[in-house]
């Protein structure tokens, strides 16, 4: 239905066009931090996938391909379809298909064969997941593509995984005056990617991971609204860490980590760069174009428009207090 409403037709197959060599370097340099973040897990992916007959992909916010690492022969045949680097694959691109999907509903998704939108693209079967950072702000999608002919039932998990550990790195950067809670019903998770994180300024909730907040039954609407006190209370300090215990009545085991410093507002860095001198402002007034337009689109409902654009609220927050919007 989304395909249909852009004005996108099944019959009439997409012609895409890739990126120049000096546009595509220029797109790497903006996303550089990205690309060395998710390195890891591509390559171990892409492990998986030259088993497989199949390619790790990583993209921008915006279902860009950034990189495609795996196997050779199977790389070829999607460069056919293209399915390489300096490509967009969003879905008023490319249709329904899994990086584009997973980034409109912002969630992980699979999209086999005939689920494609185009009839082209119904050889492949895909495995994307978006990687959210601790503001809810989409910063790209990580996926895993193979032949529709073959079983992939393993590549969904394979590629949550992935973005798990991915997004549990993104805590080791800081953010100043404040504090960081891990924690989880068993404490067995405690220290890996599956445990929860919550960041804390003073009392109100700033930023957290999705585990973090489906624990504690939030979404990322909760962020700049709601306070320690409404979340958790610390039922004991043990040597093990903190017994807590959730506003559901559910207990948890956690521990402090201690304060963080770096920029106010948690800027990861991770945001498309600019790149050459006058970007940074051009950026600046495209996304103030996106938002008061978004705006409109919402009859002035900021929630739903920082949802539509893969934005924290707080964003379009900081531009009106700016007076920009």
């Amino acid at each position: 239905m989304r395909c249909s409403d852009l004005g996108l037709a099944e019959a009439r197959a997409p012609t895409l066009q890739p990126l120049t060599e000096s546009e595509l370097r220029l797109l790497h340099q903006r996303h550089d931090a990205l690309r060395r973040l998710c390195r890891p897990e591509l390559e171990m992916i892409a492990g998986e996938a030259r088993d497989t007959g199949s390619v790790a992909i990583l993209t921008d916010s915006e279902g860009m391909i950034l990189d495609t690492i795996g196997d050779a022969g199977f790389a070829s045949r999607a460069a056919e379809l293209a399915l390489r680097p300096g490509v967009s694959w969003k879905e008023a691109s490319t249709g329904t298909n899994a990086i584009g999907t997973a980034l409109a509903e912002r969630r992980a998704i699979a999209v086999n064969g005939s689920e494609h939108f185009f009839s082209d693209h119904r050889v492949l079967s895909c495995a994307a997941t978006p990687i959210t950072d601790p503001r809810g702000a989409l910063i790209g999608a990580l996926d895993l593509t193979g032949s529709s002919s073959r079983g992939h039932g393993h590549a969904l998990g394979l590629i949550r995984l992935a973005v798990d550990q991915i997004e549990h790195r993104l805590f080791r950067r800081h953010f100043e005056d404040c504090r960081l809670l891990r924690y989880h019903s068993d404490p067995a998770m405690l220290g890996t990617s599956r445990e929860g994180i919550l960041v804390f300024r003073e009392d109100r909730l700033v930023a957290g991971n999705r585990r973090g907040l489906s624990l504690a039954g939030l979404s990322w609407d909760a962020l700049d609204e709601v306070l320690f006190e409404t979340i958790l209370a610390v039922e004991e300090s043990r040597r093990d860490g903190l017994l807590l215990r959730l506003s559901s009545g559910a207990y948890a085991v956690g521990h402090w980590d201690a304060d963080h410093a770096l920029p106010r507002g948690g800027d990861l860095g991770l945001d498309a760069r600019p790149v050459g001198e006058g970007t940074a402002a051009t950026l600046e007034e495209r996304e103030v174009e996106a938002i008061a337009a978004a705006l409109a689109a919402a009859d002035g409902n900021i929630s739903k428009a920082a949802r539509h654009l893969g934005i924290h609220r707080s964003t379009i927050h900081r531009y009106r207090k700016q007076g920009l919007i």
